[in-house]
């Protein structure tokens, strides 16, 4: 009954439907009526926490897209004969991107979402979902630009050299807000400059330090969310030697008091966006842009 309204009432504009995202459980039949009545989807989601899907089932199907560059998967699926592993990985290697979003269902340790290597050349954004992935990831993936890491306790030696490897990286999602040094140093209210060396002890002191030195970060453009308003901080950054730097704040304010006369003459910028919880973040006013800034790299 859903297709036939869909059919109905999207019968103009089908044709132009390019992104697709099916949400919690769906019967076998119900992906296959949805990828008939949109022919050119380029992106197809599957959004599920609580309930798996038939993962074989559905590369058949999206394998029939002509126009279809990138997915987004949900990582809790039913489990198939282990001689299907290889079709599963060939598709994979076909797209541009492959997202995958943590269900509340464990992932089998044989799981294709977790055999991504150095053969998926055509990525230009992936998920990193552990270390075993990150691990088989320490090559050059030239096409890639942007990496989502979901919320974990990820190596530092591993991805500061999968960075070095990949100079050509200009976006990592991650949740780096968390970090308890980041929010001490980026701080609007610390106007005197201070040295890293002072968190050295710290997790990800090394990772953040060979970033900043591997794009050459001069300002850091960072925002946080405050009674309702999204405030940016941007912090100036100072290298003193080899391995330190100073950082101060030289600039706060509201979003939407932003002295852009001022913004645009910086230059090589490292932006630090607040992190949403994805299942808002589409709709999220505070989910801003910074294509303004002559930016190197950007965190979310």
């Amino acid at each position: 009954m859903l297709i036939k309204w869909l059919s109905l009432d999207l019968k103009s504009i089908r044709q132009h439907v390019q992104v697709l995202e099916v949400c919690d459980g769906f019967s076998i039949e119900f992906p296959s009526e949805l990828i008939s009545l949109f022919p050119n989807i380029v992106v197809f989601k599957v959004y599920s926490l609580n309930y798996r899907y038939d993962l074989v089932n559905l590369i058949n199907l999206l394998s029939s897209l002509k126009h279809l560059k990138g997915v987004e998967l949900s990582t809790g699926y039913y489990n198939y004969p282990k001689e299907q592993d290889n079709q599963i990985l060939e598709f994979f290697k076909s797209l541009n991107s492959l997202k995958l979003t943590r269900s509340n269902h464990s992932i089998p340790l044989g799981s294709p979402f977790l055999k991504i290597d150095q053969n998926f050349t055509k990525l230009n954004t992936m998920t990193i979902l552990n270390d075993t992935v990150l691990a088989n990831l320490q090559f050059c993936l030239p096409n890639l630009t942007g990496i989502e890491l979901p919320n974990y306790k990820v190596s530092e030696s591993l991805l500061a050299n999968f960075i070095k490897l990949n100079p050509q990286l200009k976006r990592m999602e991650c949740k780096w807000h968390q970090i308890e040094f980041i929010q001490r140093i980026w701080s609007p209210y610390v106007t005197l400059t201070r040295k890293m060396s002072e968190f050295k002890t710290q997790p990800y002191y090394s990772l953040i330090l060979a970033i900043l030195r591997q794009y050459n970060i001069k300002y850091i453009v960072m925002d946080y969310v405050s009674y309702d308003n999204l405030i940016i901080n941007i912090v100036k950054v100072s290298w003193t030697g080899k391995y330190d730097i100073e950082v101060v704040s030289i600039y706060h304010t509201k979003y939407n008091e932003i002295d852009w006369t001022f913004c645009k003459g910086l230059r090589d910028v490292l932006v630090l966006k607040y992190c949403y919880y994805k299942f808002f973040e589409y709709n999220n006013s505070y989910n801003y842009f910074y294509d303004m800034f002559d930016w190197k790299f950007v965190f979310n």
